[in-house]
């Protein structure tokens, strides 16, 4: 059950404050009484002290009736009970009754310690006169011998009847003391209570929004302390939550003008966001659905599938009902969930197809010509007379080989592009396409003085394409022949896991460090005077790069300006 601070207050106060008069009526009534018999056992031993000479002397004579008598009397006017017993404990006299009537004594506290010697101090019912007695007894003696013991009690009704009164005016007081500090804890518990009860009222105005909540407690404690925090807190809340709020319609401003299609998706796939060109796109509504409801496309998910803690971004591109998109997917830091942003590339594609169509139609509808070219131009040059007309012969037949070669490049590249993914796989040995293609390049690295070195390793047959990795050989040795003017080629082989690494190195005039991200671009060309004097036509790499593409490979280049460039092919064993 649900209690209140001030119920708890209150009552933790009414409990102490009861529990304290108790312990305070207990302990007092106990210390007034024995305090009152402390000093009336003072006054008892004083009176037995007085009278000790003179009962000796009566008792040493045996003037029993006299010592009667005299003991009647004083207990008269004192009001004790005065008594005589002998040192075997018979009663010789008593002031309130009679000796005959009375058993042996030796056996009572006070007068068996009276005995030995001591004061004996003892308090009980007395059956004798049928009250309870304070009774304190000394010893009487002659010549250093106990002879008797005299004994002085008082009825302790006087004492109760006193402690009785006392009791009455005690718990008189204690009632009004308590009341007041009944009210005291009322108006304490009252005040500690209201401020705290204002405290929740507020906070849960603001846990229902309304930051405006404000408190004042006008107590100069710790609780004013508390209300001016709280009135802080509610104003640095409501600022921090409409720069919030102001942060997140600028986000969702941005997000909704943003023309890319954009998703965010938990781990279970489930879209909790999608901005308005995403709805567009694939249809709305989105949020709260899964989305491969919506994005039906198995290259997603295997993207999606691809986005680990450890990798926590892929891209690809997806066709989508005639559309293509380049697809971005990123893992939010810090959660579990995950953002995808769309981008249509279909314009681009058709441009691209566009252009790749131009390339090679006009590819085709040059080769025809130029070989014609070429042949008129050697006919000429046999025919030509002079030495000068020959050379302008040359020059034409030079030209014509050069464009042939272009030609002849764009035609496989566009091959590749358009019908690369047709490999014709088959077991390949790499030693021997590599060995097949340096012997095209013997004549060349002897006219050049440059030396060869090759090392097979022990790589197995890999399942390849063996005419297109034989274009990869060459492409890769006819540059590194071609820009190295000193030196030497190497050529070297290893396994490495479940792939075969191939190294192609040359130490020719290398590569700046700003241009190696470009060099596998088509028309791409470091030096274009040194290539259009060599007759590079600019497409080798990238002819070689998307044939390593197409066998799941990958390939790297390092090099430096002036000390050569190696390129690493790496082939995975089986396709």
């Amino acid at each position: 059950m649900f209690r209140t601070i001030f119920s708890k207050l209150f009552t933790g106060f009414i409990v102490l404050t009861f529990l304290l008069s108790f312990l305070m009526l207990f302990i007092s009534f106990r210390t007034i009484r024995q305090h009152y018999i402390q000093t009336l056992t003072a006054s008892l031993d004083n009176l037995i002290v007085s009278l000790t000479p003179g009962t000796e002397t009566l008792l040493k004579a045996r003037s029993i009736a006299k010592l009667d008598a005299q003991l009647s009397e004083l207990g008269k006017k004192t009001h004790y009970r005065l008594t005589v017993i002998d040192d075997q404990g018979v009663v010789l006299t008593d002031s309130e009754g009679s000796p005959n009537s009375m058993g042996n004594h030796k056996t009572r506290p006070e007068i068996a310690e009276a005995l030995k010697g001591g004061t004996g101090v003892s308090t009980r019912f007395s059956s004798t006169v049928n009250y309870e007695l304070l009774y304190v007894a000394k010893p009487l003696f002659d010549n250093g011998r106990i002879i008797g013991v005299l004994r002085a009690s008082i009825f302790l009704r006087d004492v109760n009847a006193l402690l009785d009164t006392l009791k009455i005016h005690i718990i008189s007081w204690t009632a009004l003391i308590l009341l007041g500090a009944l009210a005291g804890a009322y108006l304490f518990a009252k005040k500690i209570s209201s401020p705290l009860r204002d405290l929740t009222a507020a906070a849960s105005r603001v846990a229902s929004g309304d930051f405006d909540a404000k408190v004042s407690i006008r107590n100069n404690d710790e609780l004013s302390e508390l209300g001016n925090a709280f009135n802080s807190m509610t104003l640095d809340i409501k600022k921090n939550f409409d720069e919030a709020a102001n942060r997140q319609k600028e986000i969702e401003a941005i997000v909704s003008s943003i023309q890319e299609a954009l998703a965010v998706f938990d781990r279970v796939g489930r879209i909790k966001y999608a901005n308005a060109s995403f709805e567009k796109d694939f249809g709305s509504p989105a949020t709260g659905r899964f989305y491969w409801e919506i994005i039906r496309s198995g290259v997603f998910k295997d993207l999606v599938k691809r986005v680990t803690p450890e990798v926590n971004n892929a891209k690809g591109e997806i066709d989508i009902e005639g559309r293509t998109y380049h697809c971005g997917i990123s893992q939010v830091p810090g959660r579990n969930e995950y953002i995808s942003v769309f981008h249509d590339i279909t314009h681009l594609k058709q441009m691209d197809k566009i252009k790749k169509d131009l390339v090679t139609n006009v590819s085709h509808e040059l080769r025809t010509p130029l070989t014609a070219v070429k042949g008129f131009a050697e006919t000429m040059e046999d025919s030509a007379g002079s030495e000068e007309n020959k050379g302008y012969c040359r020059i034409i037949i030079k030209n014509t080989d050069r464009l042939i070669r272009i030609v002849e490049d764009l035609l496989i590249l566009s091959n590749l592009e358009e019908h690369g993914f047709k490999l014709d796989i088959s077991d390949v040995d790499l030693k021997t396409a590599a060995e097949e293609a340096l012997a095209i390049f013997e004549s060349k690295l002897k006219d050049k003085g440059l030396s060869i070195k090759f090392d097979a390793g022990s790589v197995p047959l890999i399942k390849a394409d063996a005419f297109k990795i034989e274009q990869v050989f060459i492409n890769l040795l006819d540059n590194a022949v071609k820009y190295t003017d000193k030196g030497g080629v190497a050529v070297r082989m290893k396994r490495t896991g479940d792939s075969a690494v191939v190294e192609i190195e040359d130490t020719g005039i290398g590569i700046p460090k700003e241009y190696l991200p470009r060099i596998f671009e088509r028309f791409f060309v470091v030096d274009k005077s040194r290539s259009r004097k060599l007759g590079g036509t600019g497409l080798g790499l990238s002819i070689v790069k998307h044939i390593i593409t197409l066998h799941n490979g990958d390939i790297a280049v390092d090099s430096e300006p002036g000390r050569g460039t190696k390129f690493t092919v790496t082939l995975p064993l089986h396709q």
